[in-house]
């Protein structure tokens, strides 16, 4: 059952601080994964979701955290976190795993290794049926970032130096070419981009629960998002940002934009809460991380729409996401150095080609494999 969570005095909505059930946020959650189901088909214009689907899940988050501030309380909210995040995490990952290790039927041992690597190291080199995966181990590590921060740092100004910096890390590692195609485990690199999404969650608190924001937030996100995709059709903006991927290159508008129309559906989902058919959204919401596991898999093994980015293009294939091959296309089968960083390792050779896609595509699930 959702409780209200948005305070209406007559005239304008407000949107209320974190209580145990906040309507406007599942409203937004929901809105936030039906975005990201549409983002994974082909439909035209499903790259505009990329400006602000996933940040907005960080914001939200954020929005709900409350600090520890001591290790006592960091431990419990590690715990805590383990359990609402990872034991879920775990237990999709063994199951798709199991199902498509007994439809598969596969005999050789170099497959299964290659296969078991690449889902203990997880993060953005894991697509297909695993492709949404990424965001919950990322999702972890920015919680506990964050955390730590209020336990270590505590003055809120050293806390936000401590979050720009980690924001422009993000968008240096970027910028070097040593780290093109190569993927960190539990994507804990894009946490660092996650951070300043999850702390404006956290400290635009008071900012969102001000009266007078809707009527100036929503001309002014209006206005952006206007002018944004007006640039952008007209070929004067170029913009992208994939998380996942690694495609954030503009340290501005890596914020302006996502920030601007994260606020947006806040405030559609505080006008959303007030009426009364929008308890679907808001259970859809509810049940956003059980969507986000298997929207996937469902499109993979049941309605037969290919998961994009499948692990059967070829280095020489083009992916309709820009960046993508730049993660599948590596032939390194090594670990590099003493980092946690490795090369996206592609399937055994004996295993390419065209006896691997009939068999797949006679089984049809020609996603199956990382």
């Amino acid at each position: 059952m959702v409780s209200p969570a948005i305070l209406d005095n007559g005239s304008t909505t407000r949107l209320s601080l974190p209580s145990a059930r906040v309507a406007w946020v599942d409203i937004a959650r929901g809105l936030g994964i039906m975005a990201v189901v549409i983002g994974h088909t082909e439909a035209p214009g499903v790259g505009y979701l990329y400006f602000f689907h996933m940040p907005l899940f960080f914001i939200l988050s954020g929005f709900l955290a409350k600090p520890a501030g001591d290790w006592a309380g960091y431990r419990a909210k590690v715990a805590k976190s383990a359990q609402r995040l990872l034991l879920p995490y775990l237990s999709f990952l063994l199951i798709i795993t199991l199902i498509r290790y007994g439809v598969l039927h596969e005999t050789h041992p170099a497959w299964y290794r290659h296969d078991l690597r690449t889902l203990f190291f997880g993060g953005a080199a894991l697509v297909g049926c695993y492709g949404p995966f990424w965001f919950i181990t990322c999702l972890f590590v920015t919680q506990l970032l964050f955390e730590l921060l209020h336990v270590l740092v505590k003055p809120r100004n050293a806390i936000l130096a401590v979050v720009v910096a980690a924001y422009l890390l993000a968008h240096l590692e970027t910028a070097i070419p040593w780290f093109t195609g190569r993927v960190c485990p539990w994507s804990m690199d894009t946490a660092l981009l996650a951070l300043a999404y999850y702390s404006f969650g956290y400290y635009a608190k008071p900012l969102l629960n001000r009266e007078w924001m809707p009527k100036v937030s929503v001309p002014l996100t209006l206005a952006v998002a206007l002018i944004a995709l007006m640039l952008s059709l007209a070929g004067m903006l170029h913009f992208w940002l994939d998380m996942k991927t690694r495609i954030y290159h503009d340290i501005i508008l890596d914020l302006l934009i996502p920030l601007t129309l994260s606020t947006a559906v806040c405030y559609l989902a505080a006008w959303l809460s007030r009426r009364q058919w929008s308890a679907f959204i808001a259970n859809l919401g509810v049940a956003s991380l059980t969507v986000m596991y298997l929207h996937m898999s469902v499109n993979t093994w049941v309605m037969g729409i290919p998961a994009l980015c499948g692990p059967l293009r070829s280095s020489s294939s083009a992916c309709s996401f820009p960046g993508c091959s730049s993660i599948h296309s590596s032939n390194v089968s090594r670990c590099c150095g003493c980092c946690c960083w490795v090369s996206a390792i592609p399937p055994p050779d004996s295993l390419t080609g065209t006896k691997m896609a009939v068999k797949l595509s006679i089984k049809g699930i020609a996603n199956f494999k990382l």
